[in-house]
């Protein structure tokens, strides 16, 4: 072998040594590259699912939020009814009071104001049941309320039952 022969092999080594390196470095880049590629795209998916999953949770919470409403606005205008189904009941029952009350061409009883110690207004009231006067004549000769004059009678039968001695 020769001095120059020897030169040109290890020129020739030396040249295919550095192609393989620079095909090493290549390929070791192209790895690199590939695999930054890899973790991009399955970044770039997983933020896309994540933005499904939000836009599927904000339209789910749009339908929730339209129901609401819906549902509210029944509510309201059941309670709108019954409120004025109420209204009319009451308005029909004052009505009533009035006409039970009311006499023809008379004014409503008031009390008169002598009587307005219970202790006396029992007393007359006793005194004109004892003569025989029926109650809704008490109550207008009085001017009480029906059911007061029938209360005081009830408790004066209730009590004179209860002094009777039991057998």
């Amino acid at each position: 072998m020769t001095l120059a022969s020897l030169g040109a092999t290890d020129s020739t080594l030396y040249l295919l040594l550095g192609i393989l390196g620079l095909v090493l470095v290549g390929v070791a880049l192209l790895r690199r590259a590939q695999l930054r590629g890899v973790t991009l795209r399955e970044a770039t998916r997983a933020q896309r699912t994540m933005q499904r999953g939000q836009h599927d949770v904000t339209k789910s919470l749009a339908e929730l939020l339209t129901q609401l409403e819906e549902v509210s606005r029944r509510i309201d205008a059941q309670v709108e009814t019954q409120l004025t189904k109420l209204q009319a009941a009451l308005d029909a029952a004052d009505q009533r009071v009035a006409q039970l009350t009311a006499k023809p061409g008379a004014a409503p009883p008031t009390p008169d104001p002598a009587d307005t110690d219970p202790a006396t207004r029992r007393r007359r009231v006793y005194e004109l049941a004892d003569s025989g006067t029926v109650p809704i004549s008490i109550a207008e000769t009085l001017r009480l309320p029906l059911g007061d004059v029938e209360l005081l009678l009830n408790l004066r039968r209730f009590e004179r039952a209860a002094q009777r001695p039991a057998s």
